[in-house]
C-alpha cells in the first residue's frame, strides 16, 4: 500500500492509523523506527548544485534486528514474503 496515496477504498483501515508522522531530515540527521512499525518512506534532493557545485545524495540505511519471539518473526517473515497481507 502507498502510504502517500492510500487507497481507502480497498483499505478503509488506513483511515483510521492511530500516528502518522510526516519527517524532514538534513543532512546529518538519523530517524529510529521502533521494530515491527509499519514505514514507508521517500527520499528527495534538490535539483540544483549548492554554491560548490555539488548535488546532495540521500542515502537510506534499514537494519533489521531478528526478534525474541519466534511467532512474531514468523508473522513478519510472512508479511515479507507476501504470504499475508
Amino acid at each position: 500500500m502507498n502510504f502517500f496515496n492510500p487507497d481507502t477504498k480497498n483499505y478503509p483501515l488506513f483511515k483510521e492509523a492511530e500516528r502518522q508522522y510526516l519527517v524532514r531530515l538534513d543532512a546529518g540527521d538519523c530517524q529510529f523506527i521502533p521494530s515491527y512499525y509499519f514505514h514507508q518512506f521517500a527520499a528527495k534532493q534538490p535539483v540544483q548544485p549548492d554554491r560548490d557545485g555539488r548535488i546532495s545524495m540521500a542515502t537510506a540505511v534499514i537494519i533489521r534486528y531478528k526478534s525474541n519471539s519466534a511467532l512474531l518473526e514468523g508473522f513478519v517473515n510472512a508479511i515479507e514474503n507476501g504470504i499475508v497481507t
